[in-house]
């Protein structure tokens, strides 16, 4: 009899823990919760606070720009063959004090600036030019002289290197025979050109003729034209030019490359 109120108080006590640490449990799962949904709620006050402090950093570095926008644009002259490059701005304000604007540009690497005097394309847009006196990549700034001194910003970057990369490609193969065969060399010249997407400027160079001033050391044997090619395989978006041939020696020579626009650029041969 005493066992089994001792058994049964065992359970009551049992039962009675039991709800105790439920109910503690739950507590500290709240508790938990809590803290939970209090440290959420920091982040994404730290984070919105991130947010605008970006974007306040974005318009403040926008309003103190002198300069609201640039661009610029590539440009051939047929009768001299010349390249040159518009560069077109405007400023966000300018002062009266007579001030004149110069744009400045260089090939980048290079130390002296070119100086060029800009001129007035209606209210706060200005444009300049200059020439492009090989294939690089040149900075532009922008400079302001006027009686309170003077004034300059980094401009847009003119990207000139490599500028027909995306026009033609050009391959060079060469195979020499065995001496039963008299040793000849076989050579083929490829050029490849690509009739899709053009850099701005660039859209009127289509490939009219392309010829080949050949020399077989020290001795001139010709002037040969590529064969344009009409392989029913060959994408739309590209056209081959070949030329091709045996010699005894290695040859060298100019490659002339005829564009509809009048342009005529030169390649080396290099096989």
């Amino acid at each position: 009899m005493q066992k089994e109120k001792l058994f049964k108080y065992g359970i009551i006590f049992l039962l009675v823990l039991n709800i105790f640490s439920i109910a503690k449990l739950s507590s500290i799962e709240n508790e938990l919760n809590n803290q939970r949904n209090y440290i959420n709620s920091r982040m994404d006050s730290v984070a919105s606070e991130v947010r605008s402090a970006s974007s306040n950093i974005s318009n403040f570095v926008r309003d103190e720009q002198w300069i609201a926008g640039s661009y610029s644009k590539l440009n051939l002259d047929p009768t001299t063959q010349v390249f040159t490059t518009d560069v077109y701005w405007t400023f966000r304000e300018l002062a009266k004090d007579n001030a004149k604007v110069f744009l400045l540009y260089k090939k980048v690497n290079e130390a002296g600036w070119e100086k060029v005097e800009a001129k007035n394309t209606g209210g706060l847009n200005y444009a300049a030019v200059f020439e492009l006196t090989s294939e690089e990549n040149y900075d532009t700034q922008v400079l302001v002289e006027s009686s309170s001194g003077e004034k300059s910003q980094q401009l847009t970057f003119v990207r000139a290197e490599n500028l027909f990369q995306g026009v033609y490609d050009l391959n060079f193969g060469s195979f020499r025979s065995s001496s039963q065969n008299n040793g000849e060399l076989s050579w083929d010249i490829n050029l490849v050109e690509f009739n899709g997407y053009r850099e701005p400027g660039l859209e009127s160079f289509i490939i009219k003729d392309v010829q080949a001033e050949l020399y077989e050391g020290d001795k001139f044997i010709g002037k040969k034209a590529f064969v344009k090619g009409e392989n029913i395989d060959i994408p739309e978006h590209i056209t081959n030019w070949q030329l091709n041939g045996q010699t005894k020696g290695n040859i060298t020579g100019t490659i002339y490359i005829y564009f509809e626009n009048g342009y005529v650029r030169q390649e080396e041969i290099r096989v």
